[in-house]
């Protein structure tokens, strides 16, 4: 509420200036500036003098692929209303990483989840990409104004090869794909909530999305056969499961799934966009969304 008062503050007094000069406009042609943030990371923006708002363009981080293609990140652009002088944290999402020999990849930085491990030698899930946002307040996931969620990662089945990460938001992410009907891959983060584990019958289930964090795909069942992680979002995506085909042989595994994304208006969301890194843009314009209050609307309003 104080927020909104010092702005209202702001706009009357903008109004009587204008009116001591005699009404005369003194608005030039205002040359947008746009500063870019590609560094995974955290980061800050300070707003400029004679500044009331900035759009921001956000990408979220890939999920890495395995044997399954790892889901892009997603895209979250707003107009958010500003004061010259503020501070907005910037938080640039990383892509997930490739699994290795018996190890998952790890999760991309801002929530990207692991994937899972795996044994004998083989390759372990691909980890999740991790979101992209801009915070005011205090900073907390709370105060997140703008998020673009982060791809799921792809699982290595040894297998069929298709259990593919879901692509981050977007107003939802995307669910992960498995390698068979009996194995299911990591669900979407959504508006809501985050996504669900990837179940199997037999076998190892992936973990559930926890808040903006995605969830860690499922350990091999099998000697191969790792799933991959979920992605960090609004909400994160779950981990893949790793369904057990025979013993000690190949296992059926899905990928993680995607993380949601945000805006306040809940517009300008795209869906499965981005590869590799996140990143954020601000960009403002002098005078663009300011007050134009004048004196003789603000006498009209006391009348009587």
């Amino acid at each position: 509420m104080r927020r909104g008062w010092v702005a209202a503050t702001a706009a009357v007094a903008a109004g009587l200036g204008a009116a001591a000069l005699g009404g005369a406009s003194s608005a030039q042609t205002a040359t947008p500036v746009t500063v870019s943030f590609t560094t995974v990371g955290t980061a800050t923006y300070t707003v400029p003098a004679g500044v009331c708002q900035v759009s921001v363009d956000a990408r979220g981080g890939a999920g890495a692929s395995g044997e399954g293609t790892g889901g892009l990140g997603g895209d979250a652009a707003a107009t958010l209303t500003v004061t010259a002088g503020q501070v907005l944290q910037v938080n640039v999402g990383g892509a997930g990483g490739a699994g290795s020999a018996n190890t998952g990849g790890t999760g991309g930085s801002n929530g990207g989840a692991a994937g899972g491990n795996a044994t004998g030698d083989s390759i372990g899930g691909a980890g999740g990409g991790g979101a992209s946002d801009v915070r005011t307040g205090a900073f907390t996931t709370a105060d997140r104004v703008v998020v673009a969620g982060g791809g799921g990662g792809g699982g290595n089945s040894g297998n069929i090869n298709n259990a593919n990460g879901g692509g981050g938001g977007g107003t939802n992410g995307v669910a992960g794909t498995a390698t068979s009907n009996g194995t299911s891959g990591g669900g979407a983060g959504t508006q809501g909530g985050p996504g669900g584990m990837g179940t199997v019958a037999v076998g190892n289930n992936g973990n559930d999305g926890v808040g903006a964090a995605g969830g860690a795909g499922a350990a091999a069942s099998g000697t191969i056969g790792a799933a991959g992680g979920g992605g960090g979002g609004f909400f994160g995506g779950g981990g893949g499961a790793s369904g057990l085909i025979a013993i000690g042989g190949e296992s059926d595994v899905g990928g993680g799934g995607g993380g949601s994304g945000f805006t306040p208006t809940g517009t300008g969301l795209t869906a499965a966009v981005n590869h590799g890194d996140g990143s954020v843009s601000i960009t403002s314009t002098v005078g663009v969304g300011c007050s134009t209050t004048t004196t003789t609307a603000i006498n009209a309003s006391f009348t009587g």
